[in-house]
């Protein structure tokens, strides 16, 4: 394994870790929307 891989190993896994952020962040605001406001 090359310096190169390594480095593209890495970059994959945080590209996973930023997507399932967003993923997690997306579900929080479609439950958010179903459920309406609560505040008001």
């Amino acid at each position: 394994m090359t310096k190169k891989d390594g480095l593209r190993q890495l970059e994959e896994t945080e590209i996973d870790e930023y997507v399932a952020e967003i993923e997690a962040e997306k579900a929080a605001a479609e439950a958010a929307k179903k459920s309406g406001p609560k505040d008001t």
